[in-house]
């Protein structure tokens, strides 16, 4: 990258976030959507409440009425699982910035 250049991030080259939520939280059983919003199971903190951790299958948006971790995005929740940065993070899940 070129000193003084500004990278954008490319968000719609990253995942769907229903299909994200499907694949990340494959052993947890979503439950039915209601505008938009799907419960289940903390994949950040485990408990056995199944309506604890909400997630917004249109936004990626999520939040946990048991730990209170929360986010805007799949980015966000990908970096609280695995520790890594934004750039990581968003490399990670398939997503490209650009110049």
């Amino acid at each position: 990258m070129c000193a003084g250049s500004i990278a954008r991030f490319r968000r719609e080259l990253l995942p769907y976030p229903a299909q994200f939520w499907k694949s990340e939280l494959a052993p947890r059983r979503l439950s039915r959507p209601s505008r938009g919003w799907a419960r289940t199971t903390c994949p950040l903190h485990g408990g056995d409440n199944p309506t604890a951790f909400s997630v917004n299958l249109e936004t990626g948006a999520f939040c946990c009425h048991a730990c209170g971790a929360k986010g805007g995005d799949i980015v966000a929740l990908h970096r609280l699982i695995t520790g890594l940065g934004f750039r990581e993070a968003v490399r990670d899940l398939g997503g490209r910035f650009h110049e």
